[in-house]
């Protein structure tokens, strides 16, 4: 009975080596190559997944413009730990602080220019409120609805009344505001 060689790999240094046989039949290996170690099954063989996915790169992912143009690495600062920049209101921006004579008389005229104004939008505001006001009292002191359609009407109104109110609570807050 014919006795089976052990076969011979190359190394990872490209040296002649040696390894018993294992157990099953020989393998067949093509013309021109030689048989590779063995690996376990946890570990995909060589070539078996030749493609890799290609990776979709969103446009927020990328580097900003500056930072390309920069010297520096991207990856210097980790993400989310770079110097923010200082938040400038934009009160700040529309109205640039007055440093001269020039400046406050300027800022005098337009004030007294749209002072009236103000007191006038001032009125109506309150007076609309106070409609809001009678409307909501006069709401809330209708009798229960006897029908359907009676119950339907009161909740239209009632959302359209809720509608109208919304600007009373932008307008209370600037009235916290005011206060603080």
């Amino acid at each position: 009975m014919p006795t089976r060689e052990a076969p011979q790999t190359r190394g990872s240094r490209g040296n002649l080596q040696t390894r018993p046989p294992g157990p099953g039949p020989p393998r067949l290996v093509p013309g021109g190559l030689e048989p590779s170690a063995p690996r376990p099954l946890c570990q995909p063989q060589p070539g078996a997944h030749g493609t890799r996915p290609k990776k979709i790169i969103f446009e927020d992912e990328l580097p900003s413009r500056t930072l390309l143009g920069s010297k520096k690495s991207v990856r210097a600062v980790p993400g989310g730990h770079g110097p923010r920049p200082h938040p400038v209101p934009d009160y700040e921006l529309k109205y640039p602080p007055v440093s001269n004579e020039k400046d406050r008389s300027r800022y005098a005229a337009v004030f007294q220019d749209q002072y009236p104004e103000f007191l006038e939008l001032q009125q109506e505001v309150g007076s609309a409120q106070a409609k809001l006001q009678q409307l909501e009292a006069l709401l809330n002191s209708l009798p229960p609805p006897r029908s359907q359609k009676e119950a339907h009407v009161a909740a239209r109104v009632w959302r359209e009344f809720e509608k109208k109110q919304l600007p009373s609570l932008i307008s209370d807050a600037f009235a916290l505001e005011a206060e603080i």
